[in-house]
């Protein structure tokens, strides 16, 4: 008897997947939540270590805020259409926020209508 994988597994994987081939470093791990409105999903360890050295100052920071951001914003549709594909329900949007001290990251979607 073969048992599909859970919604939330496949998730993980494809956002383990998208980063290893669009992000600057993989995730050691990936968790996701999936809500009535909303999918959450933890990164755990995206940033490198030079990078957290490097956000201590402000304005370093602040760039690499940036940085992070435009690079998740110009491939996010990859992502998007795979979690589509997964859930059958379209994604309204997403957004990644990195926090530069843990280096963990979010990825928040949202679904459309």
């Amino acid at each position: 008897m073969d048992k599909k994988e859970k919604p939330e597994h496949q998730i993980a994987k494809a956002m383990a997947t998208f980063a290893k081939y669009n992000m600057p470093i993989a995730p050691k791990s990936v968790s996701v939540g999936i809500y009535p409105h909303c999918i959450v999903a933890t990164l755990q360890d995206i940033v490198a270590p030079a990078e957290k050295n490097y956000a201590e100052k402000e304005k370093s920071c602040r760039l690499l805020e940036e940085f992070y951001g435009n690079i998740f914003g110009a491939k996010k549709r990859l992502l998007e259409v795979a979690v589509e594909n997964i859930l059958g329900q379209l994604i309204g949007n997403s957004i990644l926020w990195v926090d530069l001290k843990s280096g963990d990251g979010v990825i928040m979607f949202t679904f459309a209508g």
